[in-house]
């Protein structure tokens, strides 16, 4: 799965700067901001709109009762039993397990929690539990790779007003195959070596390279 399509989140941001960086952020595809808000769930026989306020009451408690668990000393485990272990049997059933049959498609009695959700894994070693550890995340400063772009670029902007996620036209596929391709490219010929006789103001990333401003106000591409 692709933990990046959340526009505001620090995966998505770097991932719309790489598709700009690729020259593929035309083929960015938006949600409906609507339908992007609605979440559905299929309980036995029928698919019904998720949550409900009975699902707030049935898993509210377990949820806020997560915090009083003990933390587990494996080092791995399945999904289910994570959030069997940590919310409930039937969060796992109802919630968990076809979230991650959704994202992975796969049995979560037999995928990792530690490879399939591995921030929620970490909440619980380091902080002991879940919600506490995803707050005291939220709270902390994250500094965004080279290829993440700011919080205000239109793109993100665009993503962020249009819906909860984004895709690409043709499949996600499209971002790994362009990815590709882009690595398998036989590097730009090199520019001559070049001695200045001045002081370095600023280095910022480019497409193929960086970009070096100097004192006197020159850009040299490097």
């Amino acid at each position: 799965g692709l933990h990046c399509a959340v526009p505001w989140s620090r995966g998505g941001r770097e991932v719309l700067g790489l598709c700009q960086s690729l020259g593929i952020e035309h083929l960015v595809e938006f949600g409906q901001i609507e339908a992007s808000a609605r979440r559905y769930v299929r309980s036995g026989s029928q698919v019904r709109l998720m949550p409900s306020v009975l699902d707030t009451v049935r898993f509210g408690v377990p949820a806020a009762l997560e915090l009083l668990w003990p933390r587990s000393k494996e080092s791995d485990e399945s999904v289910h039993s994570f959030f069997r272990r940590r919310f409930s049997s039937g969060f796992s059933a109802t919630v968990a397990d076809p979230l991650c049959a959704w994202s992975y498609g796969g049995d979560p009695h037999q995928l990792s929690v530690r490879s399939c959700f591995p921030n929620l894994w970490y909440n619980e070693k380091r902080y002991s539990s879940c919600m506490a550890g995803s707050l005291a995340s939220s709270l902390r400063t994250k500094q965004d790779t080279e290829y993440g772009l700011p919080g205000m670029h239109p793109l993100v902007v665009k993503a962020r007003s249009s819906g909860r996620l984004f895709t690409l036209g043709g499949g996600l596929s499209t971002l790994t195959d362009r990815l590709a391709a882009a690595l398998q490219a036989p590097p730009a010929p090199l520019a001559p070596a070049r001695v200045v006789d001045d002081r370095v103001a600023a280095v910022s990333p480019t497409g193929a390279g960086a970009a070096v401003a100097l004192d006197s106000g020159e850009t040299l591409q490097a």
